[in-house]
């Protein structure tokens, strides 16, 4: 598997795990009072983000732009 293959399911893998748990986001105060679903979501959100970056860069790269 390519490295932007690998990304790109890591990523669906992330936002598949982000919608399951929506349900139980609904409110900033769900976030607020349950560091669990708080960490979970900030993690979840950050490797969604890294994992954007890279692929952009990765194929930024291979177009041929600095």
């Amino acid at each position: 598997m390519t490295p932007v293959a690998e990304r790109l399911a890591e990523l669906r893998r992330h936002l598949d795990h982000l919608r399951a748990i929506r349900p139980q986001v609904r409110s900033a105060e769900d976030l607020e009072g349950d560091l669990t679903l708080h960490n979970d979501v900030l993690f979840s959100l950050l490797t969604v983000a890294q994992l954007v970056i890279d692929v952009a860069g990765e194929l930024s790269s291979r177009a041929g732009h600095p």
